[in-house]
């Protein structure tokens, strides 16, 4: 009984080591090899001792030591068969996840701010963490959807280093960062999107501070004469805003730039690109220039004025272009939509065409530069 049990024994070995020299490479065939021969040995030295009483008692004991160390040896080599075979089983998941992940549709989701905030810490190093907002949240827990997030990394004091260090570390989460001077931040989202279009969208319309020439009045005022318009003011006052509010819409439509750039990079001809609120409303003209074939979609997060507050926008018409390059277009409630559409008809004319539920528009080409005039 105990001879067949170290037979059996060693048939077993001889199949793990054969799993193994198949799993393992060079250095487990002689480690495979050597366990081999010390199971030949033992079976050797259990058959051929039983001299005498005392050598029959010595080889029993020789035999009972061997078992026990091959019992071992089956044991550990039993285990790592198991493992490797694990191994492969997860190696086999990983490749046909990452197959299916190449090749299905992507969302680029495209805002001003990156879901991960990058900032300095009092050690000079970099520190990472969630960004807080409710779109944000919103978005973050959205499951069965592979998203790309294009945002500004909201840090301006970094080296080439440690730019390259932060693309780094945000690709691992799902993130691309735009960078910005801190000249372009400030003219672009302090300037032009809160100072100009978020009042506008939210029909303050003045933004002409008083002076003791031009007290503010009570009831209601002429639109088209409020936004850097024909208001009585001091000449030295109105130039200031006047250049002020140029660098602010060339800032805009730099900052929409580098958003393109950013999205072109990484965007795909089959991926969804997903812009969001009035930080952007030139890029999905930019991006289609780009792409032409890419599927853009944009939603505003805020209302859209009607028609006699946003004329007095005097880059009505690009903001307009821009817009109508993308394939969707997201409102919070029907009437910001119509809106729009109003705003389409009367100030685009016959460049477009409305339709069941849609407009019609053939986008030209953008020429360089931009910006200023409207209709």
């Amino acid at each position: 009984s105990s001879r067949s049990a170290l037979s059996a024994l060693l048939v077993l070995l001889l199949a793990a080591s054969a799993s193994s020299r198949a799993v393992g490479g060079g250095g487990g065939r002689s480690t495979a090899t050597d366990r081999q021969k010390a199971v030949l040995r033992h079976l050797q030295d259990a058959r051929g001792g039983g001299g005498g009483g005392g050598g029959g008692g010595a080889g029993v004991g020789d035999a009972v030591g061997g078992s026990a160390s091959v019992a071992r040896e089956g044991s550990v080599i039993g285990q790592i068969v198991a493992l490797n075979r694990q191994l492969r089983e997860r190696q086999a998941a990983y490749l046909d996840r990452l197959w299916l992940a190449q090749r299905a549709p992507r969302v680029v989701v495209v805002a001003n701010r990156l879901p991960v905030r990058v900032q300095r810490g009092d050690n000079g190093e970099l520190l990472y963490s969630i960004s807080p907002g409710g779109m944000v949240s919103a978005l973050l827990g959205v499951r069965g959807m592979r998203m790309i997030w294009v945002g500004w990394a909201e840090i301006d004091d970094t080296t080439a280093a440690e730019r390259e260090q932060i693309r780094r570390t945000l690709w691992r989460r799902g993130c691309v960062p735009v960078f910005l001077t801190k000249e372009e931040a400030r003219l672009h989202y302090a300037g032009f999107c809160n100072d100009v279009l978020w009042p506008l969208f939210h029909y303050v319309v003045s933004r002409m501070p008083a002076t003791p020439h031009t007290p503010h009045r009570s009831g209601p005022q002429d639109p088209s004469r409020t936004l850097l318009g024909t208001r009585t003011c001091r000449p030295d006052i109105k130039t200031d805003l006047r250049s002020g509010f140029h660098a602010q819409w060339e800032a805009y439509q730099a900052v929409n730039g580098h958003f393109a750039a950013a999205v072109a990079r990484v965007a795909r001809p089959n991926d969804l690109v997903w812009v969001h609120d009035y930080h952007l409303m030139l890029l999905p003209g930019l991006l289609r220039a780009r792409q032409p074939r890419l599927r853009i979609g944009w939603f505003l997060h805020t209302p859209f004025p009607s028609l006699e507050v946003f004329r007095t926008l005097p880059m009505r018409k690009e903001i307009l272009s821009g817009l109508l390059a993308a394939d969707l277009l997201g409102f919070h409630i029907y009437d910001y939509s119509r809106h729009f559409l109003h705003a389409c008809t009367q100030l685009m004319g016959s460049e477009l065409s409305l339709e069941s539920r849609g407009i019609a528009w053939d986008m030209p080409l953008p020429a360089a530069g931009g910006g200023g005039g409207g209709g």
